[in-house]
């Protein structure tokens, strides 16, 4: 016959649950206590050395720290797991930014050489690995400077290795010259894992193409106070008119002039679109606008595409904001184009060659 004391005496026993031992009718408690007589001692042991809870609250502890330390351990593993190896691409993250800032002087100083003061070379290179002499990678003889370099593609293949592509420019040559170079990046701090070798222009990423999906807005009626505002904001955007500029903008609208001495010429085209059919929409309107400005010389006129928001507040329209960033179709590139001028656009240079860098490399880092 079972024994539900018993049977609860045996589980307090084997593993407490932080449930009070079972509690035992006067008539239950009897008959245990007459069945077994040595368990009843013992259980009566176990509830008298057990005040307030305190071997549950042991127990308790015990499967707190458990949990606490497998969820450290999922966590570390699942960082582990989702850490991704970033292929930057030319993307300048804090740290990329200065292995390109690296990278950038170190091909300068690499490719600028002068055989009347030999030793200046090496006293450069010898910032970036001292085992460098004023003859690495070059033969000594002639003459050149790097008059500008920038890094212009940058990859990330190991954690603590970038290989980064500098376009660079000479005094000897009206074309601009490419060369890659691996930088070991140590917490921020940089050395060479390689010396620069020449390479042709990289591609350029071509973006993606997308289709308009607003409605391109036709009535005459609707464009004409819109131009005619365009052109007030914009002539008052370049000369500093403030008050005409309070004017025409609405109360979070565009205050801050330009005032760099250009001026506004005209408006070459401006795309009104709706950008949908809410109510708050029914009184906005998205511009593409082409301003042609003149230039401070006089002479020259540039041409700029803004994306200007304007609101129609009390049946006027106010500009909201204006963008300089707006993406423009006619700046994307083509599939296959490359970081190198046009044939037609460059000129010849009678010059020499750039000398290749021959030595082996200075095995640095990892």
């Amino acid at each position: 016959m079972a024994n539900p004391a018993a049977d609860a005496m045996e589980e307090q026993n084997a593993e407490p649950t932080g449930s009070s031992p079972a509690q035992l009718t006067d008539e239950e408690w009897e008959e245990f206590r007459k069945a077994d007589p040595k368990a009843a001692q013992r259980y009566m042991a176990l509830k008298d050395n057990d005040p307030a809870g305190k071997r549950r609250w042991v127990i308790w502890r015990r499967r707190l720290l458990r949990f606490l330390l497998l969820f450290v351990l999922l966590i570390l593993v699942l960082r582990a797991c989702i850490r991704p190896h970033a292929d930057l691409s030319g993307v300048a993250t804090q740290d990329a930014a200065g292995a390109q800032t690296f990278a950038s002087e170190y091909v300068k100083d690499w490719y600028t050489w002068d055989e009347s003061d030999r030793e200046a070379r090496g006293q450069r290179l010898s910032l970036y690995n001292p085992g460098f002499k004023s003859n690495v990678g070059w033969n000594g003889r002639g003459k050149q400077t790097v008059t500008d370099a920038a890094a212009i593609r940058t990859e990330h293949p190991e954690d603590s290795k970038y290989v980064i592509t500098v376009r660079y420019t000479t005094t000897v040559s009206d074309n601009p010259s490419y060369a890659s170079v691996a930088v070991y990046d140590d917490h921020g701090n940089y050395s060479p894992l390689s010396q620069p070798s020449l390479v042709a222009p990289p591609s350029l990423p071509v973006p993606t193409r997308s289709e308009e999906t607003r409605t391109q807005v036709s009535d005459a009626a609707e464009l004409n106070p819109i131009n005619d505002r365009l052109d007030v904001f914009f002539n008052a955007w370049s000369r500093g008119d403030t008050s005409t500029l309070d004017a025409v903008t609405t109360a979070n609208g565009p205050k801050t002039a330009l005032n760099n001495g250009t001026e506004f010429k005209e408006l070459r085209s401006v795309t009104v679109y709706s950008p949908g059919d809410s109510d708050e929409d029914k009184n906005r309107r998205d511009a593409r606008v082409v301003v042609s400005w003149k230039q401070p010389d006089g002479a020259s006129t540039t041409d700029s595409t803004y994306g200007v928001v304007l609101v129609n507040e009390g049946g006027r329209w106010l500009v909201d904001s204006i963008d300089g960033g707006l993406d423009n179709p006619d700046a994307y590139v083509d599939s296959g184009a490359t970081a190198a001028p046009s044939p037609s656009e460059s000129a010849t240079s009678t010059a020499s060659p750039t000398t290749s860098p021959s030595a082996s490399p200075t095995k640095k880092g990892r």
